[in-house]
């Protein structure tokens, strides 16, 4: 499935409007920077559970969006490395819109109606 670019637009307008939710909500509970709290040796052994599950699940026909989430999620979990992490949590992002994007298009039928392209980042609802 490669998803129309305006129905690819509109999930991720969907996700900035959900992470200036999430900002708002941060800074009424006076929420400051978070740490990342990764790297913990259990975070490590289940991304390497992960990474066998999809291995496997590939190998074997049966690969799901959940689990090619789970395994971008806990790689995420069990890195120390700034750089690397941020690459993870992209990934995460492209993972979980894909899975968006798969349950629009089984709700809508294999040819979503694209319309005019909406705004990359709409203007956030108060």
């Amino acid at each position: 499935m490669i998803p129309g670019r305006a129905s690819t637009h509109r999930v991720l307008g969907e996700v900035f409007t959900a992470c200036t939710a999430q900002d708002r909500a941060a800074a009424a509970a006076g929420l400051g920077p978070l740490p990342d709290g990764t790297g913990r040796p259990h975070d490590r052994h289940a991304a390497a559970k992960a990474a066998e599950l999809v291995a496997a699940d590939s190998a074997g026909g049966r690969l799901t969006h959940r689990a090619v989430l789970m395994q971008h999620v806990t790689a995420a979990f069990a890195e120390l490395d700034p750089t690397r992490l941020r690459d993870h949590l992209i990934e995460i992002g492209a993972a979980s819109a894909r899975w968006a994007l798969a349950l629009d298009e089984r709700q809508a039928g294999p040819r979503l109606a694209e319309g005019p392209e909406p705004s990359l980042f709409p203007e956030p609802q108060p």
